[in-house]
């Protein structure tokens, strides 16, 4: 059986120079891979790479069969990708209620509706008067996973989700993605934070200087404190 995203041999970078040298991953559909690493190795480069952002030197990136490596963002989007970016990126002077608005103004068949996003992260539901600005950032946060969610993917990408959030929000994000996952939605977590990657992730991708350098499943990652001193530098 095929995975369900497929990437082989993938260069990508930007202006004067490549930062992703050949990077191959597999994710199966329901499946959740942690991309670590440390800074700088190329994360975000694979992540935006997958969206559309940035167009590929060489390489091929298929979503159940399908290529997309080098489409436009929007036919990326239709093809099932959404994307949570780093940094939150809400339009600070819409409120919740537009930003959801705007996330279903085109509506994609599937299961995620705006009742059912509310209900998920009830707090959004509390705050739909309120612009992005006015926002605390695990708001932010929520709000930008409940405008991925709103374009029901297939594919969901997650860049740095934990960053700057206090621990309650981060164990939130976790029962996020996991039941996505359970309804069979396709996750690629890039993560700094150990522990949530591997709460929640199944396997385990390593990366440094644009390759992928190890690759384990989440259980054997975590009994081998060896690899993750070795690889990131962490316990």
């Amino acid at each position: 059986m095929n995975p369900f995203l497929s990437i082989r041999a993938l260069r990508s970078g930007y202006v004067g120079g490549a930062v992703l040298h050949g990077v191959d991953l597999d994710v199966d559909e329901g499946g959740i891979v942690a991309v670590l690493g440390r800074n700088g190795v190329g994360k975000t480069t694979l992540i935006s790479t997958i969206a559309g952002f940035l167009r590929p030197y060489e390489g091929s990136v298929t979503l159940d069969g399908q290529e997309i490596a080098g489409a436009r963002i929007d036919t990326i989007a239709r093809a099932g990708v959404g994307l949570v970016p780093q940094g939150r990126r809400v339009f600070t002077p819409l409120t919740v209620a537009e930003h959801l608005a705007i996330a279903t103004r085109r509506p994609t068949a599937g299961p995620w509706t705006r009742e059912r996003v509310l209900t998920l992260l009830p707090r959004l539901g509390e705050r739909l008067g309120h612009r992005g600005d006015q926002l605390s950032g695990g708001e932010q946060q929520m709000l930008a996973i409940a405008r991925a969610l709103l374009g029901n993917p297939r594919l969901l990408l997650l860049d740095e989700p934990s960053d700057g959030l206090a621990p309650v929000i981060v164990a939130q994000v976790g029962e996020v993605i996991r039941e996505v996952s359970t309804e069979g939605m396709a996750v690629v977590l890039v993560e700094q934070n150990l522990q949530l990657a591997l709460s929640v992730a199944r396997d385990v991708a390593v990366m440094s200087k644009g390759r992928i350098v190890h690759r384990a499943d989440c259980a054997d990652f975590q009994s081998r404190p060896e690899d993750r001193r070795r690889l990131l530098g962490v316990e």
